[in-house]
């Protein structure tokens, strides 16, 4: 089964060039146009390189569809090769034909290795922001286009299900499905790899907010004054939203999209938490602060004792909000 895997990874890598070079014509066309909220750029060049690159994304998502609306066994060709090493270098060199290989050019767990591999391709989006409001109009491209590789890339395996269980397209007999049936078995080997780089890298984002020391009125009173060892610990904290974010350093005509964003929680006999977000993470204040006051709202970072200066570059206040005899603590968003 090894010997299909090379061809499962080309048909994984023409998806994903297809996808990254015919998005290229949305975000630009976006771009220039104005998106999220921003005014177009029209030095955002589209010349022959663009052209270019959209043109070999077309041919190269039209083939797929193609192959995956129109299933057929394509023919590969396997050759003999001879390895050559040069201290650490190892080169391999085909030296004839050896046979071929029947490939079928879809099957529904082909779906399976397609979602495992593009998640990763997620991970852009999250350091960009997921919502349009709260990103710079600097990125709105970027912005676009990475939204536009998502769409694509997940649309391959949504097409792949549809068209064999939903349009029943199927290979022309019973001998060539069964075969597919076999062949398809091949996926296990890059799922077995692409699974657990992708537990790793989401887990490693997601798990330690599930594990982390949760804070509210109960836990929490008496403040950091009476929990010292939470001083500098990343922490979930739950409290009430007093009033309505404090912002600065915000966008011209775009007031959420601010370097900072500050939220003064109520913990009860915890005393208050100042909920401070910087550069990114102030999108992640204000999205928290949508639910309105009076309201519970939670949110993970690292908690200290003493406020911190928003940055040299940036004249905002290190706590903007009036002191008052309450413990206060302050929560870095993360």
């Amino acid at each position: 089964m090894l010997a299909y895997v090379p061809s499962l990874i080309q048909v994984l890598l023409v998806e994903m060039l297809g996808a990254l070079l015919g998005a290229v014509l949305v975000a630009t066309i976006a771009a220039r146009r104005g998106a999220i909220g921003c005014p177009g750029d029209p030095e955002i060049a589209f010349g022959a390189l663009q052209i270019g690159a959209v043109a070999l994304g077309v041919l190269m998502i039209g083939w797929m569809l193609y192959r995956i609306l129109w299933p057929t066994i394509i023919r590969v060709s396997l050759y003999n090769q001879i390895k050559l090493f040069f201290g650490n270098l190892h080169v391999t060199v085909p030296t004839g034909r050896a046979g071929t290989i029947g490939f079928p050019s879809t099957h529904p767990a082909y779906a399976g290795a397609e979602a495992a591999l593009f998640i990763f391709f997620v991970v852009p989006l999250f350091a960009l922001g997921t919502r349009g409001e709260f990103v710079g109009c600097s990125l709105q491209y970027s912005f676009v286009y990475w939204w536009t590789v998502v769409a694509l890339l997940f649309a391959f395996p949504l097409l792949r299900l549809l068209a064999w269980y939903g349009l029943r397209r199927r290979y022309p007999n019973a001998d060539e499905n069964a075969y597919a049936d076999r062949v398809a078995s091949m996926v296990y080997w890059p799922l077995a790899i692409a699974v657990p780089c992708a537990l790793f890298l989401f887990g490693s984002v997601w798990l330690p907010r599930l594990w982390a020391t949760r804070v509210d009125a109960v836990s929490f009173a008496g403040g950091l004054a009476r929990r010292a060892a939470l001083d500098g610990a990343m922490v979930k904290v739950r409290g009430r939203l007093m009033e309505p974010p404090r912002t600065c350093a915000c966008a011209p005509g775009r007031p959420k999209a601010c370097y900072v964003a500050d939220a003064r929680l109520d913990l009860g006999e915890g005393g208050e938490v100042i909920v401070r977000g910087l550069s990114d993470f102030a999108a992640t204040v204000l999205i928290l602060a949508e639910a309105g006051t009076e309201r519970e709202i939670s949110a993970y970072g690292k908690l200290t004792r003493a406020p911190k200066p928003a940055g040299s570059s940036v004249p905002c206040p290190a706590d903007p909000f009036p002191p008052t005899n309450r413990p206060r603590a302050y929560l870095d968003v993360w």
